[in-house]
């Protein structure tokens, strides 16, 4: 996978240079400091060879730990100019392999090639959205269309605009594709609550009204709350908060 093959050049990276400051250090305190520590050994009245380790020791660690530190330091200034303070927008992921199978009509292979994609990248909503529209449009498959949309919501990392755009979605699917009125109840509340102050929210508010009230009549035994949505549902061709007629 790209991941792994972008770590590994990172390591193969990292080792080189570390590598390279070794060897350099090595060339200088094998001369420099073994030279120098044991001449001043001798001009202390101590033993040259153990001046020559020392000053071989003393010199090849600062050498190799300074030069690392001017490698990293030119790693944050490279890092700095591509990408400062980390506020550069990273590109946008076009899921290429997943739309190509859309575009074949290979509309199995990329569902899976999108749920693999929600997994590799959890917090982007738009392998869900894909995934979700791929299964209501193409596959007929609308419960786990819902399904999708949920996880997107509950899993990715949505602005407010698409958690909006992501209940409505879930509502019409309860009423269009599945015909189940009552679990949209629950979304149209979450829509009300979360975007109280949004044509939406002011919409499904007198949804609401009007399906409790076919509530009031399914519980005073008059008639399926069920039956009495869709016939209405029909009745206004789409004038609902689904939208189309199903």
């Amino acid at each position: 996978m790209p991941r792994k093959k972008r770590l590994k050049d990172t390591d193969l990276a990292d080792k080189a240079q570390r590598l390279q400051a070794g060897l350099w250090a090595l060339a200088v305190a094998s001369t420099m400091g073994t030279i120098g520590g044991a001449g001043l050994a001798y001009l202390n009245g101590l033993s040259p060879i153990l001046g020559a380790v020392f000053g071989f020791a003393f010199l090849y660690s600062g050498i190799y730990f300074g030069a690392m530190r001017m490698l990293a330091g030119a790693a944050r200034v490279a890092g700095m100019l591509h990408g400062p303070s980390g506020l550069s927008t990273p590109a946008k992921r076009e899921y290429s392999r997943a739309q190509s199978l859309v575009a074949r009509g290979l509309y199995e292979e990329a569902s899976v090639a999108y749920e693999v994609h929600c997994l590799e990248y959890k917090e982007d909503p738009e392998p869900y959205f894909r995934l979700a529209r791929l299964l209501r449009d193409h596959l007929n498959k609308p419960e786990e269309s819902v399904s999708w949309f949920k996880r997107a919501r509950a899993d990715a990392m949505l602005t407010s605009g698409q958690q909006l755009q992501v209940t409505q979605e879930i509502i019409e699917l309860y009423i269009q594709k599945l015909h189940q009125p009552r679990k949209a109840l629950p979304e149209l509340a979450y829509l009300c609550k979360e975007f109280a102050d949004t044509p939406a929210a002011e919409g499904a508010r007198r949804e609401l009204a009007e399906m409790r009230t076919m509530l009031d009549r399914e519980r005073n035994g008059t008639e399926d709350f069920t039956s009495q949505f869709l016939a209405r549902f029909t009745d206004r061709s789409g004038d609902s908060a689904g939208g189309e007629s199903p």
